[in-house]
């Protein structure tokens, strides 16, 4: 492990000054691009907080005519943000090509100036995460740029990892050691993806993880994988499994559940389910045959392409038989047309008296649409937690207070209302249900959380291969740490195998005794 880093000056960017102004991309027009922007900068507004122990200041918003006085960080793309662009000029630097980093002295004030910028959002986004390896090793340009060889991709991953992960000591992992046991392996395997996935198992955080391009889509099922055996939990009525005559019960075959078992980091609890979700991933698009077994002995097999977006809706809506309302919401996705819906079905649940949403499988997604979501059941400014970062030299930064204010009243749900969970709510999720849980008028129903919303950045490793590591741990009002524990219920209803009725017990208790 190459620990030289941690010695010496804060290399972060605007270390010790009192405060950094930020400009940020415009959002102009009802194209999609335009959109993406603007949850882009809602995303960044949200979490100043991690830019401040980033940056190394104390950030503030400005608008794109407000003159700089000070330091500042200008966020792209260029072709977005005005005040970029003649920045650029000015430098005399080139447009960029790529994601990048340019940490320069803005030569009217000789202020500090950070450019931040890409050809579109996405790259713009990979450079952002760049800010705390630019940090580590004391760069003023740096750009993404995947390994050359198997030692740089090891050096990567070792200290990226420890000036990253923040749970060595709440989940007491030794990091050096976990980095021997793994070494030969790596090595061996040229620091191939399966690898590398069995040298991060140990941490247990599904957050901090490596993945290729040909995991970006999974299968609409849940599976619970132990052992050799990997059982369909869940299958959607709509799906493709289910018109091949495939139920809840039936065995998914041709998958090899102990290599998988081997390569996902996952808590105990939460692992059969985690290791099933790794199995239903694969390359978005790309049509695979898959194969079931019913318990009678007779196998079915169909032909499914995962999806990036897996599920025929992201959100629906309908009643129960007990005549509360019933949402369901299988992502969060930053858009008009999924606060849309969410405004619909609310709408339409108006002049009832209970609502049930379920949140069982969803792993996550925008941070900001399920921030959003949350804020429409509060009743006032609430107090949610607090979230600690990790810095660059292995410490963790003061716990910061979370709070939210209400969404408008016309967008509110204060009435009754039941969240269902399961270990498969994540994530993003974790950030809807933070703060929900202990108010008056909420009760979350079946199993804890998956436990990790975790707020991971990126870093290329080799050419389409990218590792994740979490950056921060969150605590619930009570403090206790989401992070490997999960959000606890008010009411458990444990996981039980699938039955021939196909009754959802979670769904019938939730929908009784208000």
């Amino acid at each position: 492990m190459s620990a030289g880093w941690r010695r010496g000056a804060d290399h972060r960017p605007f270390a010790g000054q009192p405060a950094v102004s930020i400009v940020l991309p415009e959002a102009r027009g009802p194209d999609a691009d335009a959109e993406s922007i603007a949850s882009f900068t809602r995303l960044l507004r949200n979490e100043a907080a991690e830019l401040t122990v980033e940056l190394g200041a104390p950030v503030e918003f400005i608008g794109p005519d407000v003159p700089l006085a000070g330091p500042a960080v200008l966020i792209g793309p260029a072709s977005a943000n005005a005040r970029l662009r003649d920045a650029l000029r000015c430098l005399d630097e080139p447009p960029a090509t790529a994601g990048r980093l340019l940490l320069r002295t803005w030569p009217v004030t000789g202020e500090s100036l950070l450019i931040i910028d890409g050809m579109s959002l996405g790259e713009v986004g990979q450079a952002l995460n760049l800010l705390r390896t630019a940090a580590r090793i004391g760069a003023r340009t740096l750009s993404p740029c995947p390994a050359s060889s198997v030692d740089e991709v090891v050096a990567s991953v070792t200290d990226e990892v420890a000036a990253t992960w923040p749970s060595f000591g709440p989940r007491r992992v030794d990091w050096a050691a976990v980095c021997e046991r793994a070494g030969d392996d790596v090595l061996a395997h040229g620091a191939d993806v399966s690898s590398l996935q069995r040298w991060l198992a140990p941490l247990r955080d599904p957050h901090t993880w490596v993945k290729g391009l040909d995991m970006n889509g999974r299968l609409p099922y849940q599976l619970w994988a132990e052992g050799d055996r990997a059982i369909l939990i869940a299958v959607p009525r709509w799906s493709a499994a289910w018109d091949a005559g495939v139920r809840p019960g039936d065995a998914l075959l041709d998958v090899d559940v102990p290599d998988w078992w081997a390569r996902t980091p996952a808590e105990p609890r939460v692992k059969p389910r985690s290791v099933g979700y790794r199995i239903l991933s694969g390359p978005a698009g790309t049509p695979r045959l898959l194969r079931a077994r019913a318990t009678t002995g007779r196998v079915r097999e169909w032909r499914e392409a995962p999806g990036a977006t897996p599920w025929d809706q992201i959100v629906t809506w309908d009643r129960t038989p007990s005549g509360a309302g019933y949402l369901r919401i299988n992502g969060w996705h930053d858009t008009g047309h999924f606060h849309g819906a969410i405004d619909a079905a609310l709408a339409d649940f108006a002049r009832l008296d209970h609502l049930i949403v379920d949140v069982r499988g969803n792993i996550g997604g925008s941070l900001v649409a399920a921030q959003r979501f949350r804020d429409r059941f509060l009743r006032g400014r609430t107090h949610l937690g607090a979230i600690r970062f990790s810095r660059v030299d292995g410490t963790l930064a003061p716990a910061l207070p979370l709070d939210a204010e209400p969404s408008s009243s016309d967008r509110r749900w204060t009435k009754p209302a039941r969240f269902l969970t399961d270990a498969l709510s994540y994530s993003a999720t974790e950030d809807a249900l933070l703060g929900l849980q202990g108010l008056s008028h909420i009760q979350l129903i079946g199993e804890p959380t998956g436990g990790g919303s975790g707020r991971p950045r990126s870093i290329p490793l080799w050419p389409d291969v990218t590792l994740t590591v979490s950056t921060a741990l969150t605590f619930d009002r009570n403090g206790r740490c989401i992070e490997g524990n999960g959000i606890p219920v008010d009411l458990p209803v444990p996981f039980t195998p699938p039955t021939p009725d196909g009754e959802d017990r979670a769904l019938r208790i939730a929908g009784d005794c208000w």
